[in-house]
């Protein structure tokens, strides 16, 4: 039995590939959520949602931080033992240890999002990406999206038929249209 995150959970595509936010490299987990940003795509998935791992095993994910690459390699393994400093990926007759991080400040994630949702403003035509809507809903397996649009130009909620997770994507700003 496959104990590790749903193979279809490729959280990484989220993440940037940033030498100056370093943040945004990894995955971060925070009260039972996964986080990931490129700073253009939000996401915040439940842990529970996109994985089979125990409570146990989601509480010492706590707080932590696993770099992008690392997460798409632990994909690979049908067993993972999370561990406080580390996670032990099995198979193929080998462990491999993935290091996890707690040493990086990740931006206030919940206020962005609560700000986009409580912000009211002036209403701008705006466009939103296809391939950034199609690369959440791969992240998670899901084939169609549910869009909460602000009156702002904050960008737009999107969840997920019968998920809990949701992603913030920032839109485009049409001028002279």
């Amino acid at each position: 039995m496959r104990i590790n995150f749903n193979g279809n959970a490729r959280l990484y595509n989220i993440c940037a590939v940033d030498t100056l936010r370093e943040a945004f490299n990894h995955i971060y987990f925070d009260k039972g959520n996964a986080v990931c940003s490129d700073g253009h795509i939000m996401a915040v998935f439940k842990i529970s949602e996109i994985s089979n791992l125990s409570e146990e095993q989601i509480k010492l994910l706590e707080g932590k931080f696993i770099h992008h690459n690392a997460f798409r390699e632990m994909l690979k393994y049908n067993e993972i033992v999370v561990e406080s400093d580390f996670i032990t990926a099995k198979g193929n007759g080998f462990d491999v240890k993935i290091p996890l991080k707690s040493d990086i400040k990740y931006p206030n994630y919940k206020k962005v999002i609560s700000d986009t949702i409580a912000y009211q403003g002036i209403k701008e035509k705006v466009m939103i990406d296809s391939k950034l809507l199609d690369l959440l809903q791969r992240c998670v397996g899901s084939t169609g999206s549910i869009i909460n649009m602000s009156t702002g130009l904050q960008g737009m909620i999107v969840g997920y038929p019968s998920m809990e997770s949701y992603a913030l994507i920032m839109p485009n700003i049409l001028v002279n249209i």
